[in-house]
């Protein structure tokens, strides 16, 4: 029978599946791979200067946070914990709001998009569908914005218009623009692509696949190719592709073609720059073991970005001297 009430005897931490106790009170406990990360930060080269070191950006629920993405501002960062969380965090004092999706909605992947002040979009499913849904950070509140079976949305890759009325997504082998009011879709091209990004003006797409990232206009079929890998190289689907507000240009990684596999992470990416107006490509001075899910802070000079540990699997971990000694009745 319970005495008293209860006290929390440990904070922060990692989220796992229990395995017991032994007869020194030690408790043991497992962790899973799906959602081991961290969020970390980290500047580009600009004017000359070297970029900075990567810093781990949050500390607490080491291992479990994933899908940075800053706010149009800046100010705020949006990301998942444990698969089951989004969490907006205020980056000046560091307070953090953390909304509870599961059960109503499983996150599958992908990136989260803020669509404005109070509201960001994220790929999932609930109990009848996949898709994109919208969450409000405010009250919680879950809706759906685009959904279907999951052969319909297999990759998890989208972007929203500015004015909200147009979701591009990738379906298979196309990349479709669905109109949010009509629910009209069109095909817009054709390829095996992994990740895209939309211009500023919504006038055009960048499409990435393993070795090109192409443009797409998204009023009509023309399209042209702004980049090609060396036959060394890939341009790995972890990281996605960013369009950046401040200098036009798509922010991308690289890594070496013989250690990928789109399954688990590159062991080490570069990332770089290519100019949407002339197509110059930069190296960023940025390289990182395990890089997934960039998102790139609105001033252009820096990334937040989740890593996974190289080895990947499960863990089993151990917590000790943590009980309070029993008292004697």
């Amino acid at each position: 029978k319970p005495v008293g009430k209860p006290r929390l005897l440990v904070e922060n931490m990692r989220p796992g599946r229990p395995i017991g106790f032994n007869s020194a009170g030690a408790y043991y406990f497992t962790t899973s791979f799906s959602w081991r990360g961290d969020i970390y930060v980290a500047n580009f080269v600009t004017d000359g200067q070297k970029a900075e070191a990567e810093r781990q950006l949050i500390q607490r629920n080491e291992g479990f946070k994933s899908l940075p993405s800053w706010s149009s501002d800046g100010q705020r960062l949006a990301y998942t914990l444990g698969g089951e969380y989004l969490v907006i965090r205020e980056i000046e004092t560091a307070n953090e709001q953390k909304i509870r999706l599961s059960p109503r909605l499983t996150l599958i992947g992908g990136r989260i998009q803020w669509t404005s002040t109070n509201s960001v979009a994220l790929y999932g499913h609930d109990f009848k569908s996949r898709g994109i849904f919208s969450i409000d950070v405010q009250s919680g509140d879950v809706a759906p914005l685009v959904h279907g079976s999951p052969e319909e949305f297999s990759i998890p890759q989208f972007k929203l218009s500015r004015d909200g009325k147009t979701a591009y997504y990738l379906r298979s082998r196309d990349v479709v623009a669905r109109d949010l009011n009509s629910k009209n879709e069109r095909i817009i091209h054709q390829g095996k692509f992994h990740s895209l990004a939309l211009s500023p003006d919504g006038e055009q797409l960048a499409v990435a696949s393993n070795s090109a990232i192409e443009l797409l206009s998204t009023e009509d079929d023309s399209h042209e190719q702004l980049y090609k890998a060396a036959e060394t190289q890939v341009i790995p689907a972890h990281a996605g592709v960013t369009w950046t507000d401040s200098d036009n240009s798509i922010i991308f990684a690289l890594a070496d073609a013989t250690s990928y596999h789109p399954k688990w992470n590159a062991p080490k990416s570069k990332v770089s720059r290519v100019s949407v107006d002339n197509k110059s490509v930069t190296s960023l001075g940025v390289e990182i073991d395990g890089l997934r899910q960039m998102s790139v802070h609105p001033d252009g000079h820096q990334i937040a970005y989740s890593k996974k540990p190289l080895n990947g699997g499960a863990e089993v971990w151990v917590l000790e001297d943590f009980l309070p000694p029993l008292s004697k009745q």
